[in-house]
């Protein structure tokens, strides 16, 4: 069975009409920019992070995980 047809399957089966909009959306938004779709705020937040990047700011992945490499 083709991922197509499974993927039908399963939507002409499902009762929640949460999860079915949920789906809907995802299908018809695929092709939307992302950037458009976010607030003022994060696009200021993205462009802040990359200025930092770009001026090596930055923090190193390895150096951040380090509190964290207990749980990994």
């Amino acid at each position: 069975m083709s991922l197509r047809s499974e993927v039908l399957n399963l939507v002409q089966e499902e009762k929640d009409n949460d999860l079915l909009a949920a789906i809907r959306e995802l299908l018809l938004r695929k092709d939307a920019d992302w950037w458009e779709k976010i607030g003022a705020a994060e696009k200021a937040s993205i462009k802040r992070g990359i200025a930092q990047a770009d001026a090596s700011k930055g923090i190193p992945h390895a150096e951040v995980m380090k509190p964290y490499s207990k749980w990994l």
